[in-house]
């Protein structure tokens, strides 16, 4: 299962442009006290952006957001372990159709 952040939910991982990062990851790419900063929910946050200039996001535990996700550096899982999206075929069914295979 994914570890859990900041006073939010759940902050598993933080988006800016394309990539998808677990808090860890994120945090040394972009550097350890401004994702402290996003994560913590410390006023002045929505200001910080990434090396493109694009506004950091919360994916928060629990959220459709990371159904199929992986850490887009080290290849972690970001949503629980326990979800439906890993096993075969759901990944495939939820990105094309939003939804997964229903059980028999």
């Amino acid at each position: 299962m994914p570890e859990k952040y900041g006073l939010w939910p759940g902050v598993v991982a933080i988006v800016a442009d394309v990539e998808m990062y677990c808090v860890p990851c994120a945090a040394m790419v972009y550097g350890i006290s401004s994702m402290q900063m996003v994560v913590d929910g410390i006023p002045g946050w929505q200001g910080l952006v990434d090396y493109a200039g694009n506004s950091f996001g919360v994916v928060l535990y629990g959220s459709e957001d990371v159904h199929t996700m992986y850490c887009g550096r080290c290849l972690e899982r970001l949503c629980d372990e326990e979800c439906r999206c890993y096993q075969p075929g759901q990944a495939e069914c939820w990105q094309q159709y939003g939804r997964f295979l229903e059980r028999r």
